[in-house]
């Protein structure tokens, strides 16, 4: 079904046999160790294999997502055999096979089966529905509006799949919008290439915001931008934000804010109580009027954002200053 899956090992033969299936080694070249991969599954819920060994073959198999075991180590038969293992929580992640055997004898696979569930969403609420169910990565399928998006604890990766995610409700009258707000230790990794918008609704319209004890995010690629204050077209506001012990991560993507606050532009933005445990890493992107390395914010919290071995290359663009992180 189109999977491409890769094989390692120490083997050196290949064959087929139409009871038990594609055969790997043999008694003059057995695999010892043999690794069958591959790439990215989302939310995989189930894998059922059916795989033997040669006679008298003892050889083990253990299955893994990500870097988690799936069920017990399977014992190879001499007859091809199906094993249904389930997930105990919905994964995603590569999907590994890992074979080792004490014999020398041929390894067998006929079939193998991944069952995933759906992560699509088509608004705020479906997000919300699929994180309750345990899924660790939800992919957008269109562009949505959303109520301050508040996220507690969970983990996973957002795909925003070239869409965006605008701010432009006020949900608790707080005079505050934001696109994307991690809470109570949520760890979320931003990907897609898509679009989140702070909004301009209030006084407080962020594009990222990480809060309390040890939230994460994650921004690996696309664009992020917030608006002016309400009614104040001048008057600007974060891109960023991150306050308690709680920490944004920067490995690429285009951030900016559309107005600057006593002329500067707060595409960073660091609690001012917590300057020693709140943290805003950059590995990589482009930031407008904003200097990871010794730009403004340095006044305000007394340290770069950019990591060590890195260095910034600045371009102006319709008067603006664009900050893009480059290798030294």
């Amino acid at each position: 079904n189109n999977v491409l899956w890769t094989l390692s090992g120490d083997g050196s033969y290949w064959g087929y046999n139409d009871a038990k299936g594609e055969q790997f080694g043999s008694s003059n070249a057995p695999y010892t160790n043999m690794n069958l991969t591959s790439d990215l599954f989302k939310n995989v819920k189930k894998i059922t294999i059916n795989t033997s060994g040669a006679k008298d073959t003892n050889a083990l198999l253990n299955v893994y997502v990500g870097d988690k075991l799936v069920g017990d180590a399977i014992e190879l038969t001499a007859d091809a055999t199906e094993y249904s293992l389930t997930l105990d929580k919905i994964t995603s992640g590569n999907v590994k096979l890992v074979y080792t055997q004490t014999s020398s004898k041929a390894i067998y696979i006929k079939s193998i089966v991944v069952e995933t569930v759906s992560g699509l969403a088509t608004t705020e609420q479906e997000i919300h529905d699929l994180l309750e169910l345990g899924l660790d990565y939800i992919t957008l399928a269109n562009d949505i509006e959303v109520d301050t998006f508040v996220v507690v604890a969970h983990k996973f990766t957002l795909d925003l799949d070239g869409h965006k995610i605008s701010a432009i409700h006020d949900l608790d009258n707080d005079h505050s919008t934001y696109g994307l707000y991690a809470k109570g230790g949520a760890q979320i990794t931003v990907t897609g290439n898509g679009t989140i918008y702070g909004g301009t609704n209030g006084w407080w319209n962020i594009a990222l915001r990480a809060s309390g004890e040890g939230s994460v995010i994650n921004v690996l690629n696309g664009t992020f931008y917030s608006g002016p204050n309400e009614g104040e077209e001048d008057n600007g506001n974060s891109t960023m934000f991150v306050n308690g012990s709680s920490t944004i991560n920067i490995y690429g993507g285009l951030f900016y804010t559309e107005a600057s606050y006593d002329g500067i532009y707060f595409v960073f933005n660091v609690a001012q109580e917590n300057h020693a445990t709140a943290t805003i890493n950059v590995y990589g992107g482009t930031f407008v009027n904003a200097n990871p390395k010794d730009g403004q914010h340095i006044a305000i919290v007394g340290r770069p954002f950019l990591a060590e071995g890195l260095t910034i290359k600045t371009e102006i663009v319709d008067g603006n200053k664009y900050y893009t992180v480059v290798e030294e």
